[in-house]
């Protein structure tokens, strides 16, 4: 009896895993080409978008989501409506990165785009507090702190403007983040002010030529 039992859920397992892991191998692609194609609209902005790039996005939203291809389907969405010049993008982005702070809640880069997509000060200043408490390292909250208190300079407290320039002229520093640290500065309307504090520490970037 005892051998049966086991044999039986020993089939169970092994039928599950059957059905799981070409279920798994298939978020798993579809995650990646999703993020394959993030990299491309980065380092060429202005392509055209493949005929099956809808079909991705369709794909990926029926896929075992996480919190970061949750993150990564928003941005792809919002890539999408940009290449169309569309206003407005076709998912609800506030909704899925709600989702997505329930799944992951203290992953600082779901706060990030929280903050980004925010249309009241209020909100965006406690998404930007989010991103700084759980990230305070991390590339995406320590740009969009200094994005923030550059544009709001003259608001911004003394500790503030010390902090952001600080944290500034460190991101400058490190090459790895360079790229970032540039696509921030060229869409900034504090891009002066940021290009000028550089400057004067003797850094270049070309956001800044």
């Amino acid at each position: 009896m005892k051998l049966y039992f086991v044999s039986v859920t020993a089939l169970f397992f092994a039928l599950l895993l059957a059905v799981l892991a070409p279920l798994s191998l298939k978020d798993a692609l579809t995650a990646n080409a999703i993020t394959t194609r993030l990299d491309s609209f980065s380092q060429h902005p202005n392509q055209p978008l493949h005929k099956n790039d809808e079909q991705l996005m369709e794909a990926a939203l029926a896929s075992s989501a996480t919190a970061h291809q949750l993150n990564s389907i928003v941005l792809f969405d919002q890539w999408m409506s940009y290449l169309e010049k569309k206003d407005e993008t076709y998912l609800d982005s506030q909704s899925l990165m709600q989702t997505s702070t329930h799944i992951r809640p203290t992953w600082s880069n779901t706060y990030v785009e929280l903050a980004k997509l925010s249309e009241s000060k209020r909100e965006r200043d406690r998404y930007i507090h989010l991103a700084s408490l759980f990230g305070p390292y991390a590339p995406s909250s320590r740009l969009l702190m200094i994005e923030d208190t550059f544009t709001k300079w003259e608001k911004a407290d003394l500790d503030e403007q010390v902090l952001a320039s600080k944290h500034l002229v460190s991101l400058a520093r490190i090459w790895r983040h360079r790229e970032a640290l540039e696509t921030m500065i060229s869409y900034s309307s504090a891009k002066q002010r940021m290009c000028n504090l550089l400057a004067f520490n003797t850094i270049r970037v070309k956001a800044c030529v």
